[in-house]
């Protein structure tokens, strides 16, 4: 998707496959493949951009002025990774909806979420039929606490759902939830944690509509985020997808160095950004606060990490940290809400004009009369009157 915008722009772009073929979620490429999960990770991204470059340059008979990248999920991740590891490779980094802390995310999380989501048999353990009426139930809870009803839980951080009127030993109504189920939901709000103690951020209130894509699968068919979660969790164990593998198998507590064995491979977590500043690049980054499958509570946390580390101000030199209120994952399907505006655009303007993202206008483009809202850089919020 970023290619196209690019392209549509007038930009010369290049993109890469990694260094493999396979959907998505399958992993068996990288299982005793160490240099492939490397080149995966990352490593393949100054040889890209050198071919991309050339290739520019003999067609155009001109350098290209600048270089930019722009990504979403993994490509978030990997926007991330290069202005962590390769900080003179990119002018300026438009990423988002970041999976940078991969080991975390897909490997912590995703073992919880398979806990979770799949009995020990694999069956679902939550009815994706049902999921209209949580969200809608979530909505009515918690639409209210930014100060306007408008459908939108743009404070899922003060959003403390209460289950207990969609509970079928409390309302037998049709669409209500079993204990079971029940359970399963709040454990997935919760997020992964041990004695209390949490280790991965939970699946923030607001985000239930796009459950049944990414999180909530059926029997016969499992949700992405499940399928991806297994294949990170065989790839750690080196398992691959011909043999069969039952995350209740494995305790949490005792399998954290194991889940994170492939950090230093996969991961951008560093908060130092100093080597992208001493180099005069630039970083914009945005996510979804209704996001399901890459939680944004890792990438709040990141910024508070970047914040302590460099300074406020060093930090608002280098890089900007957008929420995006109602927004799911990387634009996955139309947006219910105004979430719409031009990463690149934005990149771009901040390296060509100084114009830092301070705030940005986002656009709804769905059924209905169009609108939009200001967006500010974190700790900033908009709030509407």
């Amino acid at each position: 998707n970023s290619i196209n915008a690019a392209v549509k722009r007038g930009y010369a772009a290049i993109q890469t496959d990694g260094g493999h073929e396979a959907q998505s979620w399958e992993t068996d490429w990288a299982i005793g493949d160490p240099r492939a999960l490397e080149l995966y990770g990352g490593e393949w991204m100054p040889l890209a951009v050198d071919t991309g470059r050339e290739l520019a340059s003999r067609f155009y008979s001109r350098s290209p002025r600048r270089t930019y990248f722009s990504g979403c999920s993994n490509g978030g991740r990997l926007g991330m990774y290069a202005a962590q590891r390769y900080p003179t490779l990119f002018d300026g980094i438009a990423a988002g909806g970041g999976i940078f802390d991969l080991t975390g995310n897909s490997g912590v999380h995703g073992l919880w979420l398979l806990q979770t989501t799949r009995d020990g048999k694999g069956r679902a353990v939550i009815s994706q039929a049902k999921l209209p009426q949580l969200a809608a139930a979530v909505v009515q809870q918690c639409d209210g606490l930014d100060g306007v009803e408008d459908g939108l839980i743009a404070r899922p951080d003060r959003c403390s759902v209460d289950l207990s009127e969609l509970d079928c030993e409390v309302n037998a109504k049709p669409g209500c939830f079993s204990h079971e189920e029940i359970t399963a939901i709040e454990r997935l709000y919760r997020g992964a944690n041990v004695d209390g103690r949490q280790l991965f951020p939970g699946i923030p209130p607001g985000s239930e509509v796009l459950w049944d894509r990414w999180i909530v699968g059926t029997d016969e068919d499992r949700a992405w985020g499940e399928r991806a979660a297994e294949g990170n969790l065989r790839l750690t164990y080196g398992i691959p997808s011909s043999e069969p593998f039952n995350p209740h198998d494995y305790v949490l507590a005792d399998e954290l160095k194991n889940l994170q064995r492939w950090a230093p491979v996969l991961n951008a977590t560093d908060p130092d950004l100093s080597g992208l500043s001493a180099a005069g690049g630039k970083l914009f980054y945005y996510h979804g606060l209704a996001d399901p499958l890459i939680l944004v509570g890792r990438a709040k946390q990141y910024h508070r990490e970047a914040v302590e580390l460099m300074g406020r101000e060093r930090l608002d030199a280098v890089a900007r940290f957008v929420m995006v209120p109602g927004h799911g994952h990387c634009w996955e399907k139309p947006g219910q809400v105004a979430d719409t505006f031009d990463p690149l655009e934005i990149i771009d303007r901040w390296v060509e004009n100084g114009e830092a993202p301070d705030s940005i206008v986002a656009d709804y483009i769905g059924d209905g009369p169009p609108r939009s809202r200001r967006l500010c850089a974190l700790p900033r919020r908009a709030e509407y009157i």
